[in-house]
Formats: C-alpha cells, structure tokens, sequence
C-alpha cells in the first residue's frame, strides 16, 4: 500500500510532503507553506562540517557539545 510506504520513510516529516503515485513510481512535493510554518515556529539551525561523517553521526557530534 503506497500509503504505508510514504508514512515509513517521511515519518516525521509527512506534514512537509504532498504525495501521488503516478505510474509504478512516487512523485514528492514540499509543501512550502508548511514548511515556512514549521521554520517560524521552530526555527532552524545551519551545521557546517569539514569530515567524512554521515549527517547523522554529525548531527549526534553536534548535539552531544551541547
């Protein structure tokens, strides 16, 4: 069921996407406006790193300086 499919993968992030199926394949869109929602109510942060690390394991990095 491809709405299972998407709601596995998005997971959080479901609210920021529009979805279809268009054949045998997704087709994603950002939903812009509630994109710009989500910055001004949570803000953002920039993480600029120079390392081989995949993001998550920069992002961990980040948060444990914390």
């Amino acid at each position: 069921m491809p709405s299972k499919v998407f709601e596995e993968i998005s997971k959080d992030f479901a609210g920021y996407l529009r979805w279809r199926v268009k054949g045998d394949r997704f087709e994603v869109e950002v939903k812009n406006k509630a994109v710009a929602q989500g910055v001004k109510r949570m803000g953002f942060t920039v993480l600029l790193y120079r390392d081989e690390l995949e993001w998550q394991e920069a992002l961990a990095w980040s948060r444990d300086r914390d």
